[in-house]
């Protein structure tokens, strides 16, 4: 293969440095092949494998084209808003070499918001099925220019009922265009838009079922419900430097313990379904720059948030299935960094846990959550190095496990 750098051009090898990234991953790799220039792909890439970026770079030729009107040249479909907004983020900063910009639609947004971002000529639009679907069909989108349509994450978008905004979508766009499918599997009903979307479409694996998962270390923490609190305290200060995302089941849950860890002296914010989209970002962009010891999510956070230095994923619970687990845990391990996803559990659920952990097909082990002497260990450890003490009152939390 010819050396990938020089496939991506010296404005995009730059950028990309610049970001930290001195190897480009499998799927990365893979969608720079010479020959795929122009062919429609069929992605499978599991979470944390890069996927993004690769997008990015499938679209790369057209982006850089000169411009036909003043419309966007591709459309990115998401199955969530979380992940829509995190697309948008690293597209923007990846073609921002071009001198392209990145708008994204999503539901939740302000439609006065997106309009004013329309009219600016991005290059790209990101968006959710529905929230497209409403500004193509009331003109807030000219589509008469658009080359290529992602849909990313199709297999979640079929499951979650959008296979008619899809094929509206689609409908709006020239005929001849690019379509390009990227999906963790590709099941029955992903293989029949493939096939109705896509013309002599190439498959590309970038990373196996399963595979991403081996950058993650999977842990499960014998913990009755009542000291859940007691153990989310005593495993922020006894790991390493670094963010932690932690699963609730529901958004009381989230509540309940976000005021739990910031009385206990840690800066924490929640994520749930019930916030606007305004504290949504609040929260992710504050989370993203590392203002946050946590965040505190419901499952509306399980795709689309990528933060690359979170090393650490903590269930508060098991989650309802062996997929969610996966796309929970795959929030750490990014891009071949390593990471930490730990379950809080009772015994009497351990059957329950093990089952959904051999499910996904991942390898754990089990650890006590850490005691005080751990917790005192890292703290001093943190003390000489000058990252800061915890309060007194998560102190005394350390000793209750």
């Amino acid at each position: 293969m010819t050396d990938p750098w020089t496939l991506l051009g010296p404005a995009l090898s730059e950028v990309v440095r610049k970001k930290g990234y001195d190897t480009l991953t499998r799927v990365q790799l893979a969608v720079l092949e010479p020959e795929l220039d122009g062919r429609d792909l069929r992605i499978s890439s599991e979470t944390g494998s890069g996927k993004t970026l690769a997008i990015g770079m499938v679209l790369r030729h057209l982006v850089a084209a000169p411009p036909e009107g003043s419309g966007p040249v591709a459309f990115v479909v998401t199955p969530t808003r979380e992940l829509a907004r995190q697309v948008q983020f690293e597209l923007s900063w990846f073609f921002a070499a071009l001198g392209a910009t990145v708008a994204s639609v999503t539901g939740g947004a302000s439609y006065r918001e997106e309009r004013g971002a329309l009219a600016r000529g991005p290059r790209i639009v990101v968006g959710t099925p529905g929230r497209l679907v409403d500004h193509l069909t009331k003109g807030g989108i000219d589509a008469s220019h658009v080359k290529a349509v992602v849909l990313d994450e199709a297999d979640r978008m079929l499951d979650m009922g959008f296979s008619d905004d899809l094929d509206a979508i689609l409908s709006h766009v020239p005929e001849g265009r690019q379509t390009h499918l990227v999906s963790a599997t590709f099941a029955a009903e992903v293989a029949r838009l493939a096939a109705r979307a896509q013309r002599d479409a190439v498959k590309i694996e970038g990373t196996p079922l399963g595979a991403a998962n081996a950058q993650i270390d999977h842990v499960i923490h014998l913990c009755d419900p009542e000291h859940h609190v007691d153990a989310l305290v005593n495993l922020l200060l006894a790991t390493p430097a670094g963010q932690t995302l932690i699963f609730g089941r529901t958004r009381d849950n989230v509540a309940d313990l976000t005021d739990a860890l910031a009385d206990a002296g840690f800066t924490v914010a929640p994520l749930s379904g019930d916030m606007d989209q305004k504290q949504r970002n609040r929260a992710l962009s504050a989370f993203r720059r590392g203002d946050l010891h946590a965040l505190v999510a419901t499952d509306v956070a399980a795709r689309g948030l990528d933060v690359p230095h979170n090393g650490h994923v903590v269930h508060v619970e098991p989650p309802i299935d062996a997929d969610t687990y996966t796309h929970r845990s795959g929030r750490t391990g990014r891009a071949g960094k390593k990471g930490t996803s730990a379950i809080l559990t009772p015994r009497g659920a351990l059957r329950r846990a093990r089952f959904l952990l051999d499910k996904a097909r991942v390898t754990y082990r089990f650890e006590p959550v850490p005691g005080p002497s751990a917790v005192h260990d890292r703290e001093d450890a943190r003390i000489l190095s000058a990252e800061g003490d915890a309060s007194p009152r998560a102190r005394s939390l350390a000793a209750k496990v």
